[in-house]
C-alpha cells in the first residue's frame, strides 16, 4: 500500500474557521483512500 502524508494546519477542524484548502485537503485525502492509499494527516500549528 502506497502511504502519503499531508501537513495540514492546526485546528482543520474548527467550524469557526473554514477555509477552501482544508476542505480540498480532506477531500483528497479521501479521494487517496478510495483509490488504495493510506493518507495520513499532521496538524502543525502556525500562520498559514
Amino acid at each position: 500500500m502506497n502511504s502519503v502524508y499531508f501537513v495540514v494546519p492546526d485546528g482543520i477542524d474548527d467550524p469557526l474557521r473554514p477555509s477552501g484548502g482544508s476542505t480540498y485537503d480532506r477531500h483528497l485525502c479521501r479521494e487517496l483512500g478510495s483509490y488504495g492509499w493510506s493518507a495520513h494527516e499532521r496538524a502543525v500549528a502556525g500562520f498559514w
